[in-house]
């Protein structure tokens, strides 16, 4: 009975071990993932998830204007204009630091 008990709580020790590993790495690093995933759901119109994505995707590259762009489109689908507006700012500022 006793080794029953201990191959059970080895056994589960293993099994947490490799969920708690797999749920623990590391975000990918490439925005363009992000913004995929957020073109996915904007063509679903589903445009509150696209946001989160190009959010994501900005947060991972500063420069990413293709995030701001797509993100300041969903914001205007969805009639907040004033979101909208704040977005396309970013990206006029960014691309005037880039010149």
């Amino acid at each position: 009975m006793a080794m029953r008990k201990l191959c059970l709580i080895i056994l589960l020790g293993f099994i947490w071990g490799m969920c708690y590993t797999q749920t623990n790495k590391e975000l990918p690093s490439n925005p363009d993932i992000y913004n995929q995933k957020g073109d996915y759901y904007f063509d679903r119109y589903e445009f509150e998830k696209a946001i989160v994505f190009y959010n994501r995707s900005f947060k991972r590259n500063p420069l990413d204007n293709y995030a701001l762009l797509r993100k300041a489109e969903a914001y205007s689908k969805l009639n907040l204009l004033k979101q909208a507006e704040q977005s396309y700012q970013m990206a006029i500022e960014g691309n005037s630091l880039l010149v």
